[in-house]
């Protein structure tokens, strides 16, 4: 798959976190908040860069 592909769009918990510079904790907490939606993979749990990305968007309109 290119560079491009899906699985370039889609982060686990630790590199969302990572990504971000929070806790893991933290982005469960988002997830449970309704902030991010897990896309579950069998038991595995995956992100949209895209959902994280518009999340960031988000916060910069709300000020916080």
């Amino acid at each position: 798959m290119t560079s491009d592909g899906i699985q370039d769009q889609l982060l686990t918990i630790p590199e969302a976190a990572s990504a971000l510079r929070i806790s893991r904790s933290f982005v469960y907490e988002l997830i449970a908040q309704g902030d991010f939606r897990p896309i579950r993979i069998g038991r595995l749990v995956r992100l949209d860069i895209n959902d994280i990305r518009a999340w960031i968007e988000r916060k910069k309109l709300e000020g916080d």
